[in-house]
């Protein structure tokens, strides 16, 4: 939300003329532009979003919202030249043919179909999802 307050302001003030009060009241920079960023770092840093976050980027939510798994990581099995030039795989989203394996679509909370590519995990608590 501060990042957006400081986005709107800055978006305004680009399509106000140079004399417009926004542009030339020093009140208006320090309270929609230098005040949120200031509180937004020191949240950033207090609270960092990385803390949240599973050590293992191979471990997902299922489609229950509540248990976790891991699986085997998304890998692209496109040629390398092909992963340097598109690496969004913006040519294979438009035809409808990108080649990402999708494992978290396709989980199942109960056994998994292939051992190796979905298990559950053990969570903080010591209780096996």
């Amino acid at each position: 939300m501060l990042i957006l307050l400081r986005n709107t302001f800055r978006t305004a003030t680009f399509f106000y003329p140079a004399t417009a009060y926004a542009n030339t009241s020093e009140w208006c920079f320090w309270v929609f532009e230098a005040v949120p960023m200031v509180l937004n770092s020191y949240l950033m840093n207090v609270y960092p979003p990385g803390k949240y976050l599973p050590a293992n980027h191979k471990i997902y939510l299922a489609m229950d919202g509540k248990t976790e798994l891991e699986g085997p990581g998304v890998t692209d099995k496109r040629p390398f030249l092909l992963t340097l030039f598109d690496p969004f795989d913006v040519v294979g989203l438009v035809k409808g043919t990108d080649a990402k394996n999708r494992f978290w679509e396709h989980d199942s909370v109960g056994p998994p179909q292939k051992s190796e590519d979905v298990r559950p995990v053990e969570s903080k608590s010591g209780v096996v999802t």
